[in-house]
């Protein structure tokens, strides 16, 4: 049973993990007001679905439909995301020219800077899309953050494990300069790790102080694992090459 002010993904979800064809709404004293249909269920998923898929590409609603909406909404709907994360990006680039004196000893490293920013992006959307989605039907919660970051940890290590290696490989292909392969096979194990968890743990958090975990969009995660990836990548070297 639902209350009337009950939030309509918190019905769907109730409706879905119970496998209900009605949910009923009640007031406070119990008295029957009426009841959800499975049919309302699915046209708030199919919404909701929707509104969370736009938030994950860091867009947001229009009200008309694409193809009749106007330019300047559409312009109005992105740009705030992307000056945001053009902001983010500076901080990027700030990291890479703070590491000048080794990347000009040792220019192959530069070579492997759109490697390790896809690589260490890609797998932090990964995370975060499966927390999310966790959070979305009610899987996961605040107190599964211990769970979450044990069984990523794992996983973590283990794509590490398998990724070094083959990067190692093709780093050597490419450079024949068996310390840059040494110092991406490296990085790359550390930063999926450490990325990972971000992924984890960032829609919790969000979460927690009562913001739509879905407003972690996919160009955020990225933009933040670019800025993490690149600070391990370029100690690594320093560490590696003295």
């Amino acid at each position: 049973m639902v209350k009337p002010g009950t939030d309509q993904e918190e019905a769907a979800r109730i409706v879905a993990r119970y496998d209900l064809i009605e949910l009923p709404v009640v007031d406070d004293k119990g008295k029957l007001l009426g009841a959800i249909t499975v049919d309302d269920v699915i046209d708030v998923i199919v919404k909701e679905s929707g509104e969370d898929l736009l938030k994950l590409a860091a867009t947001v609603k229009v009200t008309a439909p694409y193809l009749a909406a106007k330019i300047t909404d559409l312009v109005k709907k992105r740009v705030l995301w992307l000056i945001m994360l053009c902001l983010v990006e500076v901080v990027v680039a700030f990291i890479i020219s703070s590491f000048e004196k080794v990347i000009s000893a040792t220019i192959a490293l530069a070579f492997f800077i759109p490697l390790i920013s896809s690589t260490g992006g890609n797998s932090g959307v990964q995370t975060s899309t499966l927390v999310i989605r966790g959070l979305a039907t009610g899987e996961l919660s605040l107190r599964d953050l211990l769970r979450i970051l044990v069984k990523e940890s794992m996983v973590s290590t283990l794509l590490g494990l398998v990724i070094s290696p083959f990067l190692f490989a093709l780093s050597f292909a490419v450079t024949f300069q068996l310390w840059v392969s040494i110092i991406l096979a490296l990085a790359i194990i550390i930063i999926i790790f450490v990325v990972n968890l971000m992924g984890g743990i960032m829609p919790l958090f969000v979460a927690k102080i009562g913001i739509d975990p879905a407003t972690i969009s996919a160009p955020l995660v990225t933009t933040v694992a670019d800025a993490i990836g690149l600070t391990i990548y370029f100690l690594v070297a320093v560490l590696v090459l003295g």
